[in-house]
């Protein structure tokens, strides 16, 4: 039985240990040992808090882990200056108070420069290093006081001092990463920092501690999607329209597959209710693309038929 986390042989996956009775949501190899982070109690019978290591044959708590009375998650993992820095949702960590984001030296837990001590309740989503400064960066939500606002904010860590860079967004920072020397971030926002026309995709330079549009904007995503339901499929598909504020297309192409790229059926379908009906489509494995009638393609992923 795989409980919630596996290992791949090369040709099947294997149990680590008994795995974790919960969530998994980040891991990071460190000192030769995996660490898992996430929400859960045990890993392999062993007494955990939301963090532990595997040695390649037993489990391990992680010097008491970290804690929180609400809603606790490890959400980041990354290794940084020889220290492994850990950031999600929580207020303890050994029993120390330290907010949402630690280090641990393999040894011992401590503080990092105070945490991400915003008002309201916080979450540390993503870290990842930038190699140009060498520095941490940091991404956290926090909720304003004055009218329970969600922001989203990005500091950088230089192993001694926190500082705010112009980085924020009133809308989700889903991935923050450093790609050839550059810092690129992610996600749902429409304007980030100082700069009100950078949407979804945006460039950071150190050099003046701002966002900067150095790239051609990022095409919007798609904001209509569809619920396909059964999968596996014994009989027909069935499509469900998530209707947006900007979505006004009632005609749909859709195109299967198969695992060799040979086109299984290609139907045009309107309305927000879909029915596919699978005729003489074999048992197997099949690429579906749902475009909209210029075309484009708007959602595609994988189905099995029974």
């Amino acid at each position: 039985t795989l409980n919630n986390i596996a290992r791949w042989n090369g040709l099947a996956w294997v149990c680590l240990g008994s795995g974790i009775n919960g969530t998994v949501t980040s891991l990071c190899v460190y000192k030769d040992k995996l660490y898992a982070g996430g929400t859960f109690t045990s890993a392999g019978g062993v007494s955990v808090n939301n963090i532990a290591c595997w040695d390649g044959s037993t489990w391990a708590n992680v010097g008491g882990g970290v804690s929180y009375t609400g809603g606790i998650t490890v959400s980041t993992i990354l290794v940084y200056n020889n220290d492994l820095y850990v950031g999600g949702t929580f207020q303890l960590v050994n029993g120390d108070p330290i907010d949402n984001i630690a280090k641990w030296n393999d040894t011992a837990w401590s503080d990092v420069g105070g945490g991400m001590r915003y008002t309201g309740a916080i979450t540390v989503s993503t870290i990842t290093f930038h190699e140009v400064d060498k520095k941490l960066y940091v991404e956290g939500k926090y909720q304003m006081t004055s009218n329970n606002a969600i922001r989203y904010q990005i500091q950088s860590w230089d192993a001694t001092n926190w500082q705010l860079i112009d980085g924020e967004t009133s809308n989700p920072i889903h991935a923050i990463s450093d790609v050839e020397k550059t810092l690129f971030v992610g996600g749902a926002f429409r304007g980030i920092g100082s700069d009100s026309t950078i949407n979804y995709l945006a460039a950071y330079v150190p050099r003046g501690g701002r966002m900067h549009n150095q790239l051609t904007e990022a095409q919007a995503p798609e904001q209509h999607m569809f619920e396909l339901y059964p999968n596996p499929v014994t009989d027909n598909l069935y499509m469900k329209l998530i209707p947006t504020d900007e979505m006004n297309e009632d005609e749909f192409t859709f195109t299967l597959t198969d695992i060799l790229g040979k086109v299984a059926a290609q139907v045009t379908l309107k309305g927000s209710d879909l029915k596919f009906v699978r005729n003489d489509i074999p048992a197997g494995i099949y690429h579906y693309d749902i475009a909209n009638v210029s075309k484009s393609t708007i959602q595609k992923g994988k189905v099995v038929f029974r």
